[in-house]
């Protein structure tokens, strides 16, 4: 049976969790979010991430209603061959200290340590993420999961995204203008808009059925992984994004118009629209992974930060070196990253001088770089923003 959540217990020890997989070389720790997102959620026209603000919409747009079209509905990836074991993934949590023990054997070799013969099923069962997401930037809004569950949103609120599904959840994702969480009893709930630009509907926010482990929501289409790590992706597929590989993977993150996941030996695979170059993951083995705009971050072991992609108007995507991190979230056209001793740090640009890039002293548990603001979660479990905050996004709810 699974075991509550408790998000204070899990958050201040975030840090101190990932920092011992990382010594050893193990396993993957997701302490991220998702700010996952798309200016046109098909790449055909400009909006407000290209730097032209998106007006509120009318109510005859809010109001359209959606139809289904013929390919709607949850995509998901092959079922593993018959006879595989299909190994449920235990509820949210955080590493409790055997499981640095426990993927040490199938993990990669690492300071001297050589690795041990496993199988793709025991490395999978070992190294499976606890996926903790407990803040999330998105476009105009953002989310963040109290210490008892329940999930708050500040910012815009057009389309009910930032107005929450009650119950108890686990992990928080938020879109464009939606958002996702997952529930204590592994169901996914989303809220917000259906439709894409044109007010075609999409589905983002009309998740599928059945137990995941965890979810990402991106600019206008939505991903999660089930038991087994098999991944399903719902919503807006005009490039690829929501049609997941085969494969098992031990943690996914759904960009603008491109999905990331690592698979269970800790290779990344992205799919999606890769014109920029953000899908070109590279062939080494990272312990987690953040798809943001165009360009997309992850970890390797030893906490070094790797990104590929390129970012709009001749942003830097080059992670800083010299720096070891526990946490990191791509956003657009910038990243940020938690680092050992707690302290943030962003690289990018600032564009249209939102102070996006320019972070609060810390501790912070973890980061989430959304359009032009990033939130963060403090190790006290309080919540801080900064850059834009036209629409109350950059400024938390109480």
């Amino acid at each position: 049976m699974p075991q509550p959540f408790s998000l204070d217990r899990g958050l201040t020890a975030v840090a101190g969790a990932a920092l011992a997989c990382l010594v050893v070389g193990a396993c993957a720790q997701d302490l991220h979010r998702v700010r996952d997102l798309d200016p046109t959620g098909d790449g055909a026209t400009p909006d407000a991430r290209s730097g032209d603000s998106e007006s509120p919409p009318s109510p005859t747009d809010a109001g359209v209603a959606p139809h289904l079209p013929p390919d709607a509905g949850a995509r998901d990836a092959a079922a593993p061959p018959e006879g595989a074991p299909d190994v449920a993934i235990p509820d949210a949590g955080l590493f409790d200290g055997s499981c640095a023990a426990e993927a040490r054997p199938c993990g990669p070799g690492s300071h001297g340590v050589q690795p041990r013969p496993c199988s793709a099923e025991a490395r999978w069962e070992a190294c499976r993420l606890p996926h903790v997401e407990g803040v999330s930037a998105g476009d105009n809004h953002s989310c963040g999961l109290r210490g008892d569950g329940t999930v708050i949103c500040w910012g815009a609120d057009w389309y009910g995204q930032s107005s929450p599904a009650e119950g108890v959840y686990t992990q928080v994702s938020v879109g464009r203008e939606h958002a996702c969480g997952r529930r204590a009893d592994g169901a996914v709930r989303c809220w917000g808009r259906d439709e894409d630009q044109y007010g075609e509907w999409v589905g983002q926010a009309t998740p599928a059925d059945g137990v995941f482990e965890q979810v990402s929501a991106g600019e206008r289409h939505t991903c999660g992984l089930r038991g087994g790590g098999r991944a399903a992706c719902w919503g807006a597929d005009r490039h690829g994004q929501a049609t997941p590989p085969d494969g098992r993977f031990i943690q996914l993150s759904a960009g603008y118009t491109h999905t990331c996941a690592l698979r269970v030996d800790g290779t990344p695979v992205c799919w999606g629209q890769g014109t920029r170059g953000q899908t070109d993951a590279p062939a080494e083995s990272l312990v987690l992974l953040d798809a943001g705009r165009h360009h997309t971050c992850g970890l390797r072991e030893d906490g070094s930060a790797a990104c590929w992609g390129a970012a709009d108007r001749g942003a830097d995507t080059e992670p800083v070196v010299d720096e070891t991190f526990v946490h990191v979230s791509a956003g657009d056209g910038f990243t940020c990253g938690v680092r050992l001793d707690g302290q943030l740090r962003c690289w990018g640009p600032d564009r249209a001088a939102t102070g996006r890039s320019a972070p609060p002293p810390g501790p912070f548990s973890e980061v989430s770089a959304g359009q032009f603001h990033s939130c963060g979660r403090r190790q006290d479990g309080t919540f801080a923003c900064w850059g834009n905050d036209n629409y109350g996004e950059a400024t938390p709810a109480p």
